[in-house]
């Protein structure tokens, strides 16, 4: 098998396209590149025996199928602001909202406010089905959605204000969300490889000595102790007898150093 038909190789070049995909909007295509990025990746980690290339091939793997839930939750909210852009767009040259102007006679399409906060009203009923909305009600016991609007008060206003905080602060928690699942794949995956490295290390042979042939340094206190070497009792020392040296052999010099010791 070459190298550019390999199934790590192919699903590399799907991720690729998966991400040229997202970036103009198509969002079905790209869930399908990352589904045929995982398939490739699984018969990639049945051709090799490295359990480290094992590993790394199964988060990668793991990586594609949450960027496919990601993919279809950004699709999912770029169809419900489509919907809502449309939605108002059907709305504004509604029966009854067209007003001509006395003195040019163009037709201008013309909003009530209340038309306009109803539509407002709307998108938040559906932006307001999160997690986060409806702890805030239970922190404020619902009196802030019971609360009646004061008169005079720009309700467009205060509800679109609302809204775009609303808005902002689950795109913050969502980025927050991913940011920490990203660190916990990150960590795992380090959990696992020092695993992998500690068994490894635990079941090689050691190169140098056994444990039981390793040298023990002794105490400082026990220095010598117990291990002194025992001196046998020798016999005394018996002086040869005159006859024995050989004295008149020896030139007359030395005779004389002799005679001064």
């Amino acid at each position: 098998m070459e190298v550019v038909d390999s199934p790590l190789n192919l699903a590399h070049q799907q991720c690729r396209n998966a991400d040229r995909l997202v970036a103009v909007g198509k969002y079905e295509e790209a869930i399908s590149c990352h589904g045929k990025a995982a398939d490739f990746l699984t018969e990639a980690m049945k051709t090799t025996e490295c359990e480290q290339a094992r590993l790394s091939m199964e988060l990668q793997r793991d990586s594609h199928i949450k960027q496919q839930r990601l993919i279809q939750e950004r699709w999912k909210r770029e169809a419900r602001r489509e919907a809502t852009k449309t939605r108002l767009g059907l709305a504004l040259p509604g029966p009854g909202l067209i007003a001509k102007t006395p003195s040019t006679g163009n037709t201008q399409p013309f909003v009530s406010p209340g038309l306009l906060a109803a539509e407002m009203a709307g998108i938040g009923e559906r932006e307001y089905d999160t997690l986060l909305y409806q702890l805030q009600i239970r922190q404020t016991g619902g009196s802030q959605m019971l609360t009646p609007m004061c008169s005079g008060s720009k309700t467009t206003k205060d509800d679109k204000t609302r809204l775009e905080e609303q808005q902002t602060t689950i795109e913050n928690l969502r980025l927050l969300v991913d940011d920490l699942t990203n660190e916990n794949q990150r960590l795992r995956a380090e959990n696992k490889r020092l695993q992998l490295e500690n068994m490894r290390l635990h079941s090689e042979a050691a190169d140098f000595v056994e444990r039981s042939e390793l040298w023990v340094l002794p105490q400082a206190g026990s220095t010598r102790k117990g291990k002194e070497i025992a001196i046998p009792q020798l016999p005394p020392l018996e002086m040869p007898a005159q006859e024995d040296l050989c004295l008149d052999d020896l030139p007359p010099l030395e005779l004389l150093d002799r005679d001064k010791l």
